[in-house]
């Protein structure tokens, strides 16, 4: 038909039949039915057998194409009826092809392409269906009850799209019997997206639009072109995803960029199952997002990339799975650009190297050298699924490889919880203390969160927060005889950024010092105002503060603050040196401040009366020490000669001034 619109080719009803047998033509690439010119619309081609024997079961080949639409829009090949449906089989070049730039807004529906009227045997096609250098909005299958094709049997692959855009292939069994429950396969692939074909759709997101591309020779689905999607499909099961019907090298095989496998929407996730030698391998390119599927049981693992595919992102690393009733606790570490958000999806898999059941999303921030952390509490069960796996995704669909599994160990006791600032923001690293049977230390991750799992049951438990720059409310919470998970969260008591402070030394009075064990800082003067100076060391189990003589103004005006664990004793002695000939010095001990440091201030002579009051403590001209007692809180403080006075309990929070550290430090 050449510019011919709205005509019926065939057509069989439950009284007549109107079938066609059109076979047999040519010897030199003629077509069974060929329909070309923009002015050849609303055609419809209905319940012909085409390449067959009028049984529908005996190939009888057109040596071209069985049906070609060339050039042609609107048109509509089998439709949704039984009596619509085509048998399409044994041409010696395809069994269906649409091309050229008019050919848009094609439909072919409801017919078996490559196999006998049954949908059982194998009659084959050169290729079952082509669209190439076609316009947009052609549609194989569809969503619609009965538009499905069965498209199986091909001596290459069953459908390929090629230089086109906008081609949706919905609803098709793709390498399976019309019962989808056994292999046909197609020889190559199930759907090829050749190189210069974008915006094409496999499957989709409503009902039915899902393809089984089943049982074929090399892989389901085929990607060489740029920005294409495949959503909500069955690729190497039967239609329900219950049954393996494998592809026999690869699910899905990628040699191009942006593509999108799945998504996080819902319906966009594809189940990828039994395959050959893997899930979804990205051969080359980059930007392939691999999001939300169900990959499992695939030879070689869920998602595989070769060197250089997806920007070679790293695949994360899982480092605890823990579980108890039906929270489960997952954590791990992942690598990507510096500074960068990276999406986490955790998956629950029967076998290590796989991706069955997407259970949680979350996402981590790399710091300046791309290293993350991450951590995710779901409420999903793993039931007999014993493995938690994860994949990263950067900003621009960078998605890796499955990472390295944790075997999720069953608990019934551990302690988890966010530390954050005043505002609700998480901080990030910092050390988080577990007292008790066993005793941990770890740092929170990128969203504040930290984890203690794998607690024995019946113990008691302490967490302690600590920070060099920040103090938390609670201080501590400590957890009698803790039978099941448990939650502790701290907030800092306020919005001070921290301070910078230099590399890690354990050198009390050397011009670095550990931040976790010594600090120097002032309450509230300038530094113009005080000397800056002030040597500590500890000596045969005391620490000994002696500021330096300042010829010129007041001596040091501030304090130094040593973690608990460097002076265990239960007095805690303190000796102040005089700062220099004819000068005095006083210090005060004030116990342990609200970030669980012991502080003590050092004042020179010219602070003023009221505050020394406040303090309790006059300053001397002798030297002397002060003895901390942490049971009750109580300070004494002895001169020589001997005499000795207390000094009661000031509140934690007595002394919680800005940090103020002294820029040499």
């Amino acid at each position: 038909m050449l510019n011919s619109p709205n005509n019926v080719i065939g057509r069989r009803d439950i009284f007549t039949s109107q079938r066609n047998v059109i076979s047999g033509n040519g010897t030199n690439g003629f077509e069974g039915i060929r329909i070309e010119g923009a002015a050849s619309s609303g055609n419809r081609v209905l319940g012909n057998y085409v390449g067959t024997d009028s049984g529908g079961s005996v190939a009888i080949p057109n040596f071209g194409t069985n049906v070609w639409i060339n050039g042609a829009p609107n048109n509509v090949i089998g439709g949704l009826a039984d009596e619509d449906q085509n048998v399409i089989s044994a041409s010696n070049s395809n069994g269906v092809h649409i091309s050229g730039a008019a050919a848009t807004g094609n439909i072919v529906q409801g017919n078996l392409i490559g196999t006998d009227r049954f949908g059982s045997a194998d009659l084959g096609n050169f290729t079952g269906v082509a669209v190439t250098s076609a316009g947009a909005n052609n549609v194989i299958g569809g969503t619609a009850a009965g538009a499905r094709n069965v498209i199986s049997g091909n001596t290459t692959a069953g459908v390929i799209i090629d230089t086109t855009s906008g081609t949706r292939v919905e609803g098709n069994y793709i390498g399976t019997n019309a019962a989808g429950t056994a292999a046909i396969p197609n020889s190559t692939q199930g759907v090829i997206v050749a190189a210069g074909a974008t915006n094409n759709t496999i499957g989709g997101t409503t009902a039915r639009a899902g393809n089984t591309i089943s049982g074929n020779t090399t892989a389901g689905v085929q990607l060489n072109g740029n920005g294409n999607f495949v959503f909500g499909n069955f690729i190497g099961t039967n239609p329900t995803g219950t049954t393996p019907i494998p592809n026999n090298v690869l699910g899905i095989s990628i040699s191009a960029s942006n593509n999108q496998i799945g998504g996080t929407a819902a319906g966009k996730g594809n189940l990828v199952g039994f395959n050959s030698v893997g899930g979804v391998r990205v051969n080359s390119g980059s930007g392939n997002a691999i999001l939300s599927n169900s990959i499992y049981s695939n030879s070689g693992g869920a998602v595989l990339l070769l060197t250089g595919a997806n920007n070679n992102q790293p695949s994360p690393r899982m480092t605890v799975a823990s579980v108890s009733a039906s929270t489960v606790v997952a954590q791990g570490t992942a690598r990507g650009p510096a500074n960068t958000i990276l999406t986490i999806q955790l998956f629950a898999s029967t076998d290590c190297n796989q991706a069955e059941r997407l259970v949680g999303t979350t996402t981590t921030t790399t710091d300046g050298s791309g290293n993350a952390t991450f951590s995710a509490n779901f409420s999903a069960p793993v039931d007999t699924r014993k493995f938690i796996t994860a994949t990263a995704t950067d900003p621009l669909g960078n998605t890796s490889a499955v990472t390295t599994c944790a075997e999720v160990v069953t608990n019934t006791a551990f302690i988890s919880g966010r530390v954050s600032d005043v505002a609700g923001t998480p901080l990030p690293n910092v050390v988080v203390t577990l007292s008790g049977a066993p005793s941990r230390v770890v740092r929170t991750n990128a969203d504040g969160r930290y984890t203690f799992s794998g607690l024995a049951p019946n113990i008691t438990y302490t967490v302690t927060p600590q920070s060099p720059y920040y103090g938390f409310i609670p201080l501590r919470e400590t957890f009698p005889n803790l039978s099941g998970p448990i939650t502790a969260d701290f907030v800092t008591q306020s919005t001070i950024p921290p301070t910078v402070f230099p590399p890690p030394s354990d050198n009390f009075d050397g011009p670095t010092r550990d931040p976790d064990r010594w600090n120097l800082g002032v309450l509230s003067h300038p530094l113009t105002d005080f000397d800056p100076l002030v040597t500590v060391a500890q000596q045969s189990g005391k620490l000994v503060i002696t500021p330096r003589a300042n010829l010129s103004g007041n001596h040091f005006n501030g304090y130094v603050s040593v973690n608990s664990f460097d002076l265990t004793n239960g007095a805690i002695s303190v000796k102040l040196e005089q700062a220099g000939a004819g000068t005095t010095a006083a210090i005060f001990a004030v116990g342990e401040d609200s970030q669980n440091f012991y502080r003590f201030v050092v004042a020179g002579p010219n602070v003023s009366p009221s505050v020394r009051e406040q303090l309790l403590l006059e300053p001397t001209t002798t030297a002397g020490s002060v003895l901390y007692f942490r049971s009750t809180h109580i300070c004494a403080f002895v001169t020589t000669p001997r005499s000795s006075r207390s000094i009661s309990k000031l509140a934690p929070t007595a002394l919680t001034g800005p940090y103020v550290v002294p820029s040499r430090y």
